[in-house]
């Protein structure tokens, strides 16, 4: 054996061997990240201003039927617009029902969408490894929805929502930009269904909301706020899927609220006391308590205002 062999030899069994402490430690320092790096980062940006930020994993959490879909629909498509290229990875959804929702049309104008309608878990898996190692930061992959992408897990269990969690770590990595969808339960009052991983796991989290009497929905990222960053906000989706952002204030109010407030703004053509107010909401025309208290509170500085007489401490309510 020649001797370079035998000190090459020599050099791969030295390295088998247990690392001294120093050695280990200065091992591990080299993966640590640096002040440079984390400068260096690129300047925070948005796919969706306050609400989709770029190179970040957000999850909209929301009940069946609220319109989760839809909203996806419209971020793919502003994604588009700006000359991203969307992974659009939906194992909820049938081609008929893609069909009803005019996505064939948004396909059509726009070849950087790619969408996979119930291809199979597999196949997702392999496109996205096919991508590893890839500067992915020009690209969006939205997956709809969460628990069909746990190959049979249990979605209460982190052991199976950890490893698909990971999978959008890498993405995100890479540069991509994550936008997943889960499911609320309709019959529980928890904010999202599953193990606390999927929180857990990623940057945003916004609770979707509709109200069926503006047609709109409402997002809020109070499931994990991050403050200056997104913000709760409204939207309509068209019909050829443009999300269209609406005044939060007049999606948040239903038919019943907007109801009260017009009877409130008649009965105070004159200054009212609150009792004042009760008697005629409540015990007159029979509007619950509790709702009438709500309108008051949400109007108060925006359509009336609350004064206090000096003599009795008695709140008296004026038009502005």
């Amino acid at each position: 054996m020649k001797p370079e062999e035998i000190e090459k030899l020599i050099a791969e069994e030295e390295a088998k061997l247990p690392k001294t402490a120093a050695e280990a430690f200065m091992c591990a320092k080299a993966h640590a990240a640096t002040s440079e790096q984390i400068k260096n980062q690129p300047k925070l940006s948005y796919v969706v201003q306050d609400f989709v930020v770029k190179n970040m994993i957000t999850m909209i959490t929301g009940r069946p039927g609220d319109g989760k879909s839809m909203t996806a629909l419209g971020i793919a498509l502003k994604a588009a617009q700006l000359g991203k290229h969307v992974w659009y990875f939906d194992e909820d959804n049938g081609l008929g029902t893609l069909w009803l929702r005019q996505v064939d049309k948004m396909l059509e104008t726009h070849q950087n969408i790619n969408y996979f309608c119930q291809a199979g878990i597999k196949t997702i898996d392999e496109l996205v490894e096919g991508l590893q190692n890839l500067d992915l930061s020009g690209h969006v992959f939205i997956y709809d929805s969460g628990t069909n992408f746990l190959k049979g897990g249990d979605r209460n269990d982190a052991r199976d929502v950890i490893p698909f969690m990971t999978v959008l770590k890498q993405l995100r990595t890479q540069g991509a930009t994550i936008l997943l969808l889960h499911h609320r339960s309709k019959a529980i009052e928890s904010l999202y269904s599953g193990s606390g991983a999927w929180v857990e796991s990623v940057d945003f989290a916004f609770v979707l909301t509709k109200n069926i009497d503006k047609n709109c929905v409402i997002v809020d990222p109070s499931l994990k706020p991050r403050d200056n960053v997104v913000k709760k906000q409204a939207f309509k989706i068209s019909v050829d899927l443009e999300l269209q952002p609406v005044e939060l204030v007049w999606a948040e109010k239903t038919a019943a609220d907007e109801e009260i407030e017009t009877e409130l703004l008649d009965f105070l053509q004159k200054p009212r006391k609150f009792l004042e107010i009760r008697q005629e909401m409540c015990d007159n025309q029979g509007y619950p308590y509790n709702h009438v208290l709500q309108i008051i509170k949400n109007g108060e500085g925006k359509l009336w205002q609350k004064t206090k007489e000096a003599k009795n401490n008695t709140s008296i309510f004026t038009i502005l």
